[in-house]
């Protein structure tokens, strides 16, 4: 069997659900298709952890240990990653926000030596302009090895095209991907929360969440809300912890999305969950700091407007919105298509099918 490395975030301290699920649906696709898939990640720095974060970082890690095949080799050293990557076939960068401007790795952009062939698959770009000088500049050079080209967000195919002059596909999230049933079987099987409730999941500010809690309570017919706070911690709306103890790994984010009546949530993979287990949800615009903005940030819209969906979404000025129920059957009419259409870009880079 040929073997396949990814270059993609999966660091064993970083408890983040979408970096983790979507590394680990990557791998699996690939697998799939009939190789052996060695997972590439930098080595994140451990830090001094309290009794809360050492429990996360291990739920993190032993669900990917667990649903990632073969291995997982972390390192931040380019040479060492040109050590690891010489008997590989190919190399697969991808996917989330790897090709960001704010945070630049070159190996993101599999700008080392290899003999294997290089793929990008679905790395995002996050934002629908680029400010940086230094990007627009150096783009064409950093991605120069890679025969195949996509990113994951239409805005960041047009940026590629546009600063290197080449063309540059759309595919869907890995996690997107993987059918309904082969996550279910990934994700904690018990239901976590006895009552009825509505799940929140934000990343940015909650502000813009308040003058919705009311008329989405009513809505649904249902009074609890229950939250995932920012130690992925389950809370209740009064801030009492909820049944399940401690911080979450990716199998109870999983669990609570699928067991919820709805989802509140500014995440992309807490949206593109909330789609995998055909759920009612409302997506919201990220509200960042002066550090972080998220005025052009476009992951949730693309995809949104791909699946004809973007009525469930919500900007800053709380404009575009509908509490409507989603119907499904168009939906997953229109995910299966862009996903014969995604999995057929990675077929044809792999060499298992002709353009």
């Amino acid at each position: 069997m040929k073997k396949v490395y990814i270059v993609t975030e999966c660091n064993k301290y970083v408890p983040n659900f979408g970096e983790t699920l979507q590394a680990v649906a990557l791998n699996r696709v690939i697998s799939q298709l009939g190789f052996i898939t060695i997972t590439l990640s930098p080595d994140s720095e451990k830090l001094e952890f309290e009794l809360g974060d050492i429990i996360r970082a291990y739920r993190f890690e032993r669900f990917r240990k667990k649903n990632i095949r073969n291995t997982i080799l972390r390192t931040n050293d380019i040479k060492e990653m040109e050590k690891i990557t010489a008997d590989a076939e190919y190399i697969v960068c991808g996917s989330d926000c790897i090709w960001n401007e704010i945070s630049i790795k070159d190996y993101y952009f599999l700008n080392f030596h290899s003999n294997g062939k290089k793929i990008a698959y679905a790395p995002s770009l996050r934002d629908s302009i680029v400010v940086s000088s230094r990007y627009k500049k150096n783009i064409k050079n950093w991605i120069n090895d890679i025969s195949y080209l996509s990113t994951r967000e239409t805005e960041g195919s047009r940026l590629i095209s546009e600063f290197t002059g080449r063309d540059c596909a759309t595919v869907i999230d890995p996690t997107l991907l993987i059918p309904t049933d082969e996550w279910k079987l990934m994700m904690y099987r018990k239901r976590l929360i006895r009552k009825r409730y509505i799940l929140v999941y934000f990343i940015g500010k909650w502000d813009i969440l308040k003058e919705y809690i009311a008329p989405i309570k009513r809505s649904f017919g249902c009074e609890t809300l229950v939250y995932i706070d920012e130690c992925n911690r389950v809370i209740y709306e009064d801030g009492e912890p909820a049944e399940i103890k401690g911080p979450i790994g990716p199998a109870e984010f999983m669990a609570l999305i699928y067991g919820a009546e709805a989802i509140l949530t500014d995440s992309f993979h807490g949206t593109a969950f909330s789609i995998n287990f055909n759920k009612p949800f409302m997506s919201f615009q990220r509200i960042g700091n002066r550090k972080i903005m998220y005025d052009y940030d476009c992951r949730i819209t693309n995809i949104l407007n791909l699946l004809g969906i973007d009525g469930h979404f919500v900007n800053r000025k709380g404009q575009n919105k509908t509490l409507d129920m989603i119907d499904y059957s168009f939906v997953n009419d229109r995910l299966n298509e862009e996903r014969e259409r995604s999995l057929g870009f990675l077929r044809i880079a792999l060499d298992l099918q002709c353009e």
